[in-house]
């Protein structure tokens, strides 16, 4: 069990309020209003970097501090549905669904339709952002947990660079919102590249990961909230475009990518993104 919110010193919650308001007033370009006006009145903003430096004030001030800096300079408040590929949300490789028992809303990632796209790294990096924080607010910073869904991956769908981007979002950015990790059909080839990346964050969330076969899903989330590609009955479309998102071509030419990133999209969708 992680540590609970009621064992904080409340005195530490409203020092690191002060301290920020204070920073605020002497760097406001370095922070974004929208973040700021939260801190202001929500204790859990702050108590999530209390706990995660297990009651540390100067070290949770200072996390937090680059925190808030790191919103402002990544424009995550500004991060819109409308601002990535409708291939992003056919491809069905990360999506945020419906509720496990406990109420966690469950965020999925398929590893086997992955493969690093140089020219699409940084715009999905900005799409993983933007499923997290958006789930993240959803919840109240809590109460969410991710699928690592690993059947059929390989080393050829190995990404460290945007795996090392997913850690360190997660444990740096958005302290003790997951309440479990589920890690599904781990195959053997890729235990070394679960290690590495286990290695790379705090032990409370070393402690969070559970490895499920699919004989277990069910332990943790009922059949009628599972999507069909795993034997549920959920109607949720998990790989629906919200309406105004572009094609590919379309971000290709708005971000100025190279010439054919939205072909190299396009024909990795069609090729590794079919269940």
């Amino acid at each position: 069990m992680r540590e609970s919110s009621e064992n904080v010193n409340k005195n530490l919650t409203g020092l690191i309020r002060e301290k920020l308001a204070s920073e605020f007033r002497e760097n406001e370009d370095l922070y974004d209003e929208i973040d700021m006006e939260k801190i202001s009145t929500d204790d859990w903003s702050i108590v999530r970097y209390i706990l995660h430096c297990k009651q540390d004030c100067d070290t949770a001030f200072e996390m937090l501090k680059k925190s808030l800096q790191w919103r402002k300079s990544f424009e995550v408040n500004k991060l819109q549905a409308t601002h990535f590929p409708r291939e992003f949300y056919e491809s069905g490789s990360f999506f945020p669904f419906t509720e496990d028992k406990n109420g966690n809303v469950v965020i999925y990632l398929r590893g086997k339709f992955h493969r690093k796209l140089s020219d699409w790294t940084q715009l999905f990096k900005k799409f993983f952002v933007f499923v997290i924080d958006s789930v993240d607010k959803k919840k109240g910073g809590k109460h969410y947990t991710v699928f690592w869904d690993c059947e059929g991956a390989g080393i050829a769908n190995v990404d460290l660079e945007m795996l090392t981007f997913m850690t360190s979002v997660i444990t740096n950015y958005f302290p003790y919102g997951i309440e479990y990790i589920m890690i599904h059909e781990l195959p053997w080839v890729l235990t070394a590249i679960y290690n590495l990346a286990k290695s790379w964050v705090p032990e409370h969330y070393q402690r969070l990961v559970r490895f499920v076969t699919r004989t277990q899903i069910n332990e943790w989330i009922t059949v009628e909230n599972l999507p069909q590609y795993l034997n549920g009955t959920s109607e949720v479309d998990c790989r629906q475009v919200p309406q105004g998102v572009s094609t590919a071509k379309q971000i290709e030419e708005k971000y100025h990518l190279n010439r054919g990133a939205a072909s190299q999209l396009e024909q990795h969708i069609n090729k590794y993104c079919i269940d």
